[in-house]
């Protein structure tokens, strides 16, 4: 698990480019439409282990993704990257499924569900906090049930 590899590597990152290709690879999944919304402001370098970025990229992409409302409303994911010399701040926020309040503070624990509609093994979440954390960064989420769902995730920037 990330927190017991100390091997952080250090490489650029270019966040649209990743952003747009974890889309990509996740959308093929689920063949309804998804409207991705990205906004990316970068204009400093910003160093960090491209590897386990594009996992916590993939894991909150993928779960607005796979838990989109299925009632007929247009479906949006709005990631928003804020990107300096020190940090990197990215939004992700979706009009999905939402999660139950009663199951908020439970979602990044490992192999817990919040919801059953899709299948999953309940770490992808876990596994984000796990990888953030390594990174000296923050993972946080709001939602609510039938409304939707925003993680924000800080990231230090390792240069």
């Amino acid at each position: 698990f990330p927190s017991h590899d100390r091997n952080v590597k250090q490489s650029p990152i270019e966040f649209r480019e990743m952003i747009l290709q974890c889309f990509d690879d996740v959308k093929h999944y689920f063949p309804e439409d998804i409207d991705l919304q990205l906004d990316v402001q970068q204009n400093e370098p910003f160093f960090s282990d491209p590897n386990r970025v594009n996992t916590v990229l993939k894991n909150i992409i993928g779960n607005a993704v796979k838990y989109k409302k299925h009632s007929g409303e247009a479906s949006y994911l709005k990631i928003r990257v804020r990107s300096d010399a020190d940090w990197a701040h990215l939004t992700f926020s979706d009009n999905g499924e939402g999660i139950e309040a009663s199951h908020i503070h439970k979602i990044f624990e490992m192999f817990y569900r919040a919801s059953n509609s899709t299948v999953g093994t309940g770490l992808g979440l876990y596994i984000c906090k796990e990888i953030v954390a390594n990174l000296g960064g923050t993972i946080q989420v709001q939602s609510e049930r039938g409304v939707g769902t925003v993680f924000t995730v800080t990231l230090k920037n390792l240069y």
